[in-house]
Order: structure tokens, then C-alpha cells, then sequence
């Protein structure tokens, strides 16, 4: 029976893991994100209403796009309450010793699990911030090469 449980313990830890990997790498690219969009709008705006009197439709999609794009990528940054252990008030706390081994990381495992659920969701919602930040980096583009094209016309 221990073996069983080392295994399952073993995995719910490893998710954990993963989990922890996973925001970094989501923290990371809405940092990107942002720098991107920066990067975009600095370098076309100048460009695009170089011949325009007035900010024009497109441009001022563009800089819509650009506050949506950072929005995204600055909400996928916030802290978050993701939590990659055990409680160790909780899972120390009263009533705990009174319980067998099996009982007790059987416990442990179902702690670790649950926060693993929650922790799934809550990541889910950093990958809809990323990829709703991409749309919006993408369509920034887009709106200041129509900008700049309808500047040259």
C-alpha cells in the first residue's frame, strides 16, 4: 500500500510542479507581451501619421488595440493565489496524529490534489489574458500598416 501512495503522492507533487513552471512561463510572455506592443506602437506611430492632419481611424483602432494588448499582458502578471504545497497548519493541525500513516498522506494527497484543480482554473483564465493579449497585438499591427499604407496614398 505504500508504494501506491508514494506514487500517487509523487504525482500530485510533480503536477504542482508543472503548475509553478507554467506561471512562470505565462508571467514571462505577458511581460513580453506588453514589451512587444511597446516596441510596435513606438516604432510606427512616428512613421504612420507622418502626412495625416488629426489621428485617423485606424490609428486610433491601433492605439486601442496597443492599451488592450497591455491591459492583457499586465493582468497576466498580477499575483495570483495559486498554491503549489501543503498547509502546514492544516495538514499539522488538530486531529492529524490521531489518524494512521495511510490516513495521513492520504490526506496530504488529497490536499495537494485539490490545489491542483484550483490552481487549473486559475491558470486557464492567465492563458485567456495571453491569448486575448496576442489578438490585440495583432490587430495593433495591423491597424498601423493600414495607417502608414493610407498615409502614403
Amino acid at each position: 500500500m505504500t508504494d501506491w501512495f508514494d506514487t500517487v503522492l509523487a504525482e500530485a507533487v510533480r503536477v504542482l510542479a508543472e503548475q509553478r513552471a507554467a506561471l512562470d512561463s505565462i508571467r514571462t510572455r505577458g511581460a513580453a507581451l506588453v514589451a512587444a506592443g511597446a516596441a510596435v506602437t513606438g516604432f510606427m506611430v512616428n512613421a504612420a501619421l507622418v502626412g495625416h492632419t488629426g489621428l485617423p481611424g485606424t490609428a486610433t483602432a491601433a492605439l486601442v488595440a496597443f492599451a488592450a494588448c497591455a491591459l492583457s499582458g499586465i493582468l497576466a502578471n498580477l499575483p495570483r493565489t495559486l498554491t503549489f504545497g501543503g498547509d502546514a497548519d492544516d495538514l499539522l493541525g488538530e486531529g492529524w496524529m490521531k489518524h494512521d500513516e495511510s490516513d495521513r498522506r492520504g490526506y496530504l494527497v488529497k490536499n495537494l490534489s485539490s490545489h491542483a484543480r484550483a490552481n487549473r482554473k486559475r491558470l486557464r483564465a492567465l492563458h485567456r489574458w495571453l491569448a486575448t493579449g496576442y489578438a490585440a497585438l495583432t490587430l495593433s499591427v495591423l491597424f498601423w500598416t493600414l495607417t502608414l499604407i493610407g498615409g502614403r496614398t
